[in-house]
């Protein structure tokens, strides 16, 4: 993927999340996820669900799934939280620990994988959506970067993005918002900062509520 270094634009977000309903589950529901929590690909994919506490508005990771193998405690908003219990009331079983999940070789449910499949399928989706005709993930992938790129520029400039976009986008909306540029750390999480940004161990955890809750606000609103 390209263009994973930048956040979206307010009518990019619209017509990405727009996607992910057309494309639905299992990656259009995690494209949505990774968008409200700014959490890394990989921790989000591999969710589970008894790591939510939606009650406590919670959702706790721990170490060993984390990049810098320290356990997070994620923040969610209420709006997360209600869209986390829909995926659970159509989606969870016994069998299946996994928030997203397809199938492992002998049948058995496995975290989702193949970021770049699910990727054309999102992209398929901005394309129909742009241009009003209905274009299919296999079309997709036929398309040079070149011809995909071209068409992406004629339809609304829209740039190359990547799943990893949405963690920027989250990041620079918390910032913009007016979150404090050491409680986004907390909420990314980023352990490396500034010297002065090393000082600072309080977990701020109303101010990550109010960030979390203000995003989760914007976006849902910007989507309606």
């Amino acid at each position: 993927e390209t263009g994973e270094g930048r956040d979206l634009k307010l009518h990019e977000i619209r017509i990405v999340w727009s996607a992910a309903d057309d494309v639905g589950y299992p990656f259009g529901p995690f494209v949505k996820l990774l968008l409200l929590t700014g959490q890394r690909r990989r921790v989000v994919a591999r969710a589970t669900w008894n790591e939510f506490d939606l009650e406590r508005l919670v959702w706790h990771v721990e170490f060993q799934r984390m990049k810098k193998r320290y356990a997070h405690d994620v923040m969610l908003a209420p709006q997360t939280a209600e869209f986390i219990d829909r995926l659970q009331r159509d989606y969870r079983n016994t069998q299946n620990p996994y928030l997203f999940s397809g199938l492992g070789k002998t049948g058995e449910p496995v975290p989702i994988s193949g970021f770049s499949h699910g990727k054309r399928l999102i992209d398929a989706a901005v394309l129909s959506r742009m241009n009003g005709k209905k274009i299919t993930a296999g079309e997709l992938r036929k398309m040079s970067k070149e011809q995909k790129g071209q068409f992406l520029a004629e339809l609304d400039n829209l740039k190359p993005w990547g799943f990893h976009s949405l963690r920027h986008t989250a990041a620079t909306g918390w910032t913009d918002l007016g979150t404090d540029y050491h409680v986004v750390r907390k909420l990314l999480p980023h352990k490396d900062a500034s010297t002065t940004g090393g000082y600072i161990h309080s977990k701020r955890e109303d101010e990550q509520r109010d960030a979390v809750n203000a995003w989760a606000d914007y976006v849902m609103n910007l989507t309606r």
